[in-house]
């Protein structure tokens, strides 16, 4: 039974499904976006950079990652978290051991997960903390604190859970979820969850690539100049590359693998472009 909060929490596994959907929509229409990039005559004739374009594609991707976030959420039927602080879930159970075996199986649970415990002395008040590593890279690795309050029932005890992911989420993905699961292990309920995640590089990488795609219209349309599109190209292709080294040195702790392989596909569409229309002009 989950209290105090009427969001329904979406696991990272789902949303990691709807981006790979996504990027399969995108890799359909691909084909098009590379026939209209030949059609419009694509060279590099007058080709010049400017530092300046990478640093404002940076921030339209970034702008670009939460506006799909916000998309997916309404798709999901589920409000936007950005920019919350100390995210705190209550979650409540039953168990129907006495108070004194499920406050030492709590303890156990607590103890495993490497948090620190302070019992009141009633023991009905379980108080943990547990200070971030020093390299954060799971959701695990964060701070936590919480109590957990232990009511005995005519048959069972009752388990209230307060719990708190002591960071800043920029935008919210899977924390919530996670919270959920490990409230519900801390509880004893059964750990089917694995606190897996998928990088926020995989999703800033799929939004770049969406941005790609964007920009191709333009430039087909002769309506922007061919170094934004290169840009935006460039940059996408290495935030998913640095997205998919991320998820193969730590296999145990990140997927999305499929997102970000996509993402270095679509990324690569205006130099198919490029290829098709020298090819042509041969």
């Amino acid at each position: 039974m989950i209290a105090g909060n009427k969001r329904v929490p979406v696991s990272e596994i789902e949303r990691e499904r709807l981006y790979w959907r996504a990027s399969l929509l995108l890799c359909l229409v691909s084909p098009l976006v590379v026939w209209m990039l030949v059609q419009s005559d694509i060279s590099f004739a007058g080709f010049a950079f400017m530092q300046a374009q990478f640093f404002v594609v940076s921030i339209a991707g970034l702008v670009a990652a939460n506006l799909l976030e916000f998309i997916f959420a309404r798709l999901r039927g589920v409000p936007l978290g950005i920019f919350i602080t100390n995210l705190t879930i209550d979650y409540e159970t039953r168990s129907d051991h006495d108070p004194l075996v499920t406050a030492q199986h709590v303890v156990q649970t607590l103890a495993a997960r490497g948090f620190t415990i302070h019992t009141g002395p009633d023991a009905r008040t379980i108080r943990f903390e547990k200070a971030a590593k020093q390299k954060v890279h799971a959701f695990l690795d964060h701070a936590f604190s919480g109590t957990v309050a232990i009511e005995p029932l005519p048959r069972g005890t009752q388990l209230r859970v307060a719990l708190t992911f002591q960071d800043t989420i920029l935008i919210e993905t899977g924390e919530r979820a996670n919270l959920f699961a490990l409230a519900g292990e801390i509880c004893g309920q059964p750990a089917a969850h694995d606190f897996t995640n998928v990088p926020f590089t995989v999703y800033f990488g799929f939004a770049l690539c969406f941005l790609t795609l964007l920009l191709s219209g333009f430039v087909a349309l002769k309506t922007l100049n061919l170094a934004w599109l290169i840009a935006a190209s460039l940059l996408a292709a290495g935030v998913n590359l640095a997205g998919v080294a991320l998820i193969c040195r730590n296999r145990k702790q990140h997927f999305g693998l499929r997102v970000a392989i996509a993402g270095l596909y679509l990324a690569s569409i205006p130099y198919w472009a490029l290829l098709v229309a020298s090819a042509l002009r041969r």
